[in-house]
């Protein structure tokens, strides 16, 4: 009887420890879109704002129209 328990213990076990498995690469993956996604929107406002302006000093060329350099 000893033995049928221990091995029902196992199992769940190594359910338990499944489950958890999925549970963290489903974490990870969700993180890493996560992330990616961050960096896009960071580098597009990075972007704009590289591309501000008060006047046409501040564009290296071009002139500034309407608080952007073009």
């Amino acid at each position: 009887m000893l033995g049928a328990v221990s091995l029902e213990m196992i199992i769940l076990i190594v359910l338990i420890l499944a489950a958890v498995m999925i549970v963290g690469s489903m974490i990870l993956s969700t993180t890493q879109n996560a992330t990616e996604k961050i960096e896009e929107k960071s580098n597009r406002i990075i972007s704009k704002i590289e591309q501000a302006c008060i006047d046409d000093s501040d564009c290296e060329t071009g002139k500034c129209i309407r608080g952007v350099c073009r």
